[in-house]
């Protein structure tokens, strides 16, 4: 797949485009679409007596009922048209979510009533407890505002990346 990535890359771009770059583009978008693939395939939430297993791409893990603190759908208010726009996660007591995969309206067309389905039965079947903590939730708020701070450190850091890439890219050119 990378060697005819690089035939089109050859035949559409001029001939100052760097071999170690095309390389690169190409490997990245095959471990890309790999990964994606992988996420697709492999995916899923499942849950039985012992709590809840999340099956990722490459990992899987497993929380017990009595790790879980709440279990929450989050709707993405500004998601595009075609993207999901609502998430579930599971909430453990150090503040920590968990992503549930395919537990979102691309696969379910209710997730809130499955996930009020889900915490009943485990309510009247394995005796979890909902209650509210204040300690926890703020932990949860604390990890919220952490994990935006890294969000935004990662924009900041590929919008350099890309106007460092697009600058060094007109100085070759340029040179040549």
């Amino acid at each position: 797949m990378v060697p005819a990535f690089i035939s089109a890359m050859r035949m559409t771009t001029d001939h100052f485009t760097p071999d170690w770059l095309m390389y690169a583009y190409g490997g990245f978008l095959v471990v890309g679409i790999g990964y994606w693939c992988l996420v697709m395939t492999r995916g899923r939430t499942l849950a039985d007596q012992h709590g809840i297993t999340v099956q990722r791409a490459l990992t899987r893990r497993t929380l017990s009922w009595h790790e879980i603190y709440d279990i929450r759908v989050q709707f993405i208010p500004k998601a595009a048209g075609n993207a999901r726009k609502c998430l579930a996660h599971a909430y453990t007591d150090d503040g920590r979510r968990t992503l549930l995969p395919h537990v979102d309206d691309w696969q379910l067309p209710n997730p809130v009533a499955e996930i009020e389905a889900l915490r009943l039965a485990a309510t009247e079947q394995w005796g979890a407890v909902w209650a509210t903590r204040p300690e926890v939730e703020e932990r949860i708020l604390l990890a919220a505002a952490q994990r935006k701070r890294r969000e935004r450190i990662s924009v900041v850091v590929v919008i350099t990346l890309v106007v460092g890439l697009m600058a060094w890219g007109v100085v070759y050119i340029s040179s040549h």
